[in-house]
């Protein structure tokens, strides 16, 4: 019964911000441009790791659809060092996953999400131009690394025509192949939200003495980096973690860095720039996820900021009628997205089996 109320409650207070945030990602996908992009960070330059960090910080891109976008980036002529800032902010937060955080986990989250994603991008940017210096491709990108619709940041770009065009573009991109990306590994974050809420009781990992300081942290970054979760998905398990014991800074640091990296990404970045970007890569997330983990704590402590998660996982029966109806518009959006994941992958099986 804990289960389904927590599913049910974090739901609700989901879908209104997800459908805001959905938007403004159509919004920006149609208004930015890849040729804006390639005209500002393709070309080499000490200021391309900050120009790309900074460009990386909005995009609504997964910490899959990164990857094709940032070989589009080296393909216009972008340095090592440009593209891998841009692979370590971009999947780490995006105005959609903004307008989440700030509706579920409070202001403090939501400015420190960007501000660490932009910060550790540069930084990472910059020590690979010192480091590795420019190394040249070692093949394509591998596309298929878990995102389930193919509209992961490196579509044919659209001719430019009217307004009724421009909208049922938007519209398209938000609302099917934005979701579409998202959609399997937001329900799994979901799921995962609510049965830790149902697993364990309320600050059991703070009883323990292992909800905050380096020890959560630690705990935290073991579990994130491995993992394939997006910005999105990765809000309600840190809501989750945080009710049950773990401190605002420990779930930092699982929003750092489990969209920041996953064995997939790890794997493609050693094929296409080595073993020695790719440990740059690495070291960089798990050393300012932690970094900014202690500062979010020390920034609380000193504010007076309290951060109160436990009405998002309890919260059903309050739920206003503006919340109920964005959840019944996400939940239509989100189960046919699934369907047709569902449809594509038994006409899949269906194929393989005739041969």
């Amino acid at each position: 019964m804990i289960f389904f109320s927590a599913l049910a409650g974090i739901f609700l207070d989901m879908s209104l911000y997800m459908i805001i945030g959905m938007t403004l990602a159509g919004l920006l996908h149609e208004f930015l441009k890849n040729e804006t992009v390639a005209k500002h960070l393709g070309q080499k330059s000490r200021f391309a790791p900050i120009k790309a960090a900074l460009f990386g910080v909005p995009l609504p891109v997964c910490s899959c659809g990164v990857m094709p976008a940032a070989l589009f980036l080296q393909n216009s002529g972008a340095s090592v060092s440009a593209v891998m800032a841009f692979l370590i902010s971009a999947p780490q937060t995006g105005i959609d996953s903004f307008i989440a955080t700030f509706g579920m986990m409070g202001a403090a989250f939501a400015a420190f999400r960007p501000l660490a994603a932009f910060v550790s991008g540069a930084a990472g940017g910059a020590v690979v131009q010192a480091l590795a210096g420019d190394v040249k491709s070692a093949g394509d990108l591998e596309r298929d690394c878990g995102c389930g619709g193919g509209h992961c940041g490196c579509e044919e770009e659209h001719e430019r025509t009217g307004i009724a065009d421009r909208i049922k573009r938007i519209a398209k991109y938000a609302y099917i192949d934005f979701i579409d990306d998202i959609s399997v590994h937001f329900v799994i974050g979901l799921l995962a939200a609510a049965a830790v809420t149902a697993a364990f009781p309320a600050r059991f990992f703070e009883s323990l003495n292992v909800g905050s300081g380096i020890a959560g942290m630690l705990i935290m970054l073991v579990v994130g980096l491995p993992m394939y979760v997006c910005s999105v998905s990765s809000i309600p398990v840190a809501v989750s973690l945080m009710a049950k014991g773990f401190s605002p800074g420990a779930a930092f640091v699982f929003l750092f860095a489990g969209p920041a990296t996953n064995a997939a990404s790890v794997s493609v970045i050693i094929k296409r720039f080595g073993k020695k970007t790719a440990a740059v890569y690495l070291a960089v997330t798990a050393v300012f996820a932690v970094l900014f983990g202690l500062l979010f704590d020390g920034f609380l402590a000193l504010s007076g900021i309290t951060v109160n998660v436990s009405g998002h996982i309890y919260g059903i029966e309050s739920a206003a009628p503006l919340e109920i109806a964005a959840a019944a518009v996400f939940s239509a959006l989100l189960i046919r997205s699934l369907a047709v994941k569902l449809k594509k992958r038994v006409a899949m099986r269906k194929e393989r089996r005739r041969y």
